[in-house]
């Protein structure tokens, strides 16, 4: 009974280790384009203190990031950037409608200087 208990303790850590390890690799799904795509946009904005991009990590999962949702496949979704104080502009070029998958955009609340792209048309 008691090289039972011994083997159990020094099998269970193990068994552990090995679920979270695939448990990590399972929650990166984050696709490299998306992630590209969206720093490019925040790139291209302009914000004066600290807020939901701040928090965007190049080397974190981007579906895991404030303002982001993805689907299963990892395909960005959703972009919440409301009340973000974000100011400059958005034109047809932007790297938003690179994000082929997007099916809610809240940009509400925000200061942008430039006409309604007409790239939303298409959307």
């Amino acid at each position: 009974m008691r090289t039972e208990l011994v083997s159990a303790l020094v099998v269970m850590p193990l068994f552990w280790l090995c679920l979270c390890n695939n448990l990590f690799v399972v929650s990166g799904l984050c696709h490299d384009d998306q992630r590209s795509l969206l720093l490019q946009l925040k790139n291209n904005l302009t914000f004066d203190y600290e807020n939901r991009l701040d928090s965007w990590n190049p080397s974190k999962d981007c579906c895991g990031w404030m303002g982001v949702s993805c689907d299963k496949k990892g395909h960005v979704t959703a972009l919440d950037l409301s009340g973000e104080s974000i100011t400059g502009a958005i034109d047809d070029s932007s790297s938003l409608f690179g994000l082929q998958h997007l099916q809610k955009l809240n940009l509400a609340h925000n200061n942008f200087n430039s006409v309604i792209p007409s790239a939303f048309k298409r959307c």
